[in-house]
């Protein structure tokens, strides 16, 4: 822009051309536009042009899945392989080349995770004179303009999803030949594709078979999920049982053999050895009065079971006994009394 002022009248006009060098550094861009709207057109020509380079990286990418079948290892219509391919990469070529043109990217290091506007706010708003083959860029805008009208005229993309679509079709056609591996024996392509079109029902029928397979996997794992949460918590109880068990019966041990050893300890404190030896002694003397008075209590005992075989004659004469033995306490009570009175 700077060549349509005046140097002279920006010469003369020193503050006029701060103003003016202030607009077109950090305000215009090249093409008299504002930076900011510079910037969203760019914007918006970027997503188009990437849109449709994606387009076309995708359709290369399934074209070169396709050519890895059988076909082309067995260099089965090999140049029409190689035709496509070709075309493929002029067009993924053209449109790299044209996004470059229009974008100029000042470092083509730049990270691939970067975002889309993170990359068009790196762009140059500048022109640029020579490019890295050392054409200017109207050169090479219109050697692009031409290439493109020359890939527009070749129908270029057609030929590629013509060729897409052919290879799926002979997809489909194998497909066939494996669920109808009898009938379709010597058959010719349009039998083929009829026969293809009818497997919709049986892929149908596996996909709704997948369908309840994945819901019954859903479910079980629902199922499952419930009862390791019943598992765990019934564990949880159990453990908590099992705990206060093991707490009390603990405390309930150590209660019971603190109070042993307390009394172990209280008991050899206690009793020393003379002791020990006094009580032994003791301990014999009284096993020794015990056999004597077990000797006396049996010899009573036999003598009670003879005077209780002698009958009714042995109660008699105990029953007089304790008689005679009343009357003479009688007696002895009255002499006493009588023995008072002469006093």
């Amino acid at each position: 822009m700077s060549d349509k002022i005046n140097q002279n009248l920006l010469t003369a006009n020193p503050n006029f051309a701060e103003l003016y060098k202030q607009l077109t550094t950090q305000y215009l861009a090249p093409d008299g536009t504002t930076k900011a709207l510079k910037k969203e057109i760019d914007q918006k020509e970027f997503i188009k042009e990437r849109t449709e380079y994606l387009e076309n990286l995708t359709l290369y990418n399934v074209l070169q899945q396709l050519s890895l079948q059988n076909d082309l290892k067995n260099k089965f219509n090999y140049k029409e392989n190689k035709k496509i391919v070709e075309s493929l990469d002029e067009v993924l070529s053209f449109a790299e080349s044209k996004q470059y043109l229009n974008f100029h990217p000042t470092d083509l290091s730049l990270d691939k995770n970067n975002s889309i506007f993170d990359s068009v706010e790196k762009v140059e708003t500048e022109n640029v004179t020579t490019t890295l083959l050392g054409l200017t860029e109207e050169e090479l805008i219109k050697r692009i303009e031409n290439e493109l009208e020359y890939l527009s005229k070749s129908n270029s993309k057609e030929f590629i999803l013509n060729s897409v679509e052919s290879k799926l079709t002979r997809q489909c056609e194998d497909i066939a030949k494996f669920y109808y591996t009898v009938e379709v024996t010597n058959t010719n392509p349009k039998l083929l594709a009829a026969k293809a079109s009818q497997l919709d029902k049986i892929l149908n029928h596996k996909l709704e078979e997948l369908r309840i397979s994945k819901i019954n996997i859903v479910k079980n794992q629902i199922r499952l999920g419930e009862r390791i949460t019943d598992y765990l918590n019934v564990m949880k109880e159990i453990l908590a049982k099992l705990w206060n068990l093991t707490e009390e019966f603990k405390f309930r041990h150590e209660f019971e053999k603190n109070r042993i050893f307390n009394d172990y300890f209280t008991l050899t404190n206690i009793y020393d050895k003379q002791i020990v030896e006094s009580l032994n002694v003791i301990k014999k003397n009284l096993i020794e009065e015990e056999n004597e008075k077990s000797t006396i209590l049996k010899r009573l005992n036999n003598k009670l079971m003879e005077y209780q075989s002698i009958g009714d004659e042995f109660e008699q004469i105990v029953q007089e006994y304790l008689n005679i033995t009343k009357e003479i306490e009688t007696i002895k009570d009255d002499i006493r009394r009588i023995n008072g009175k002469e006093e």
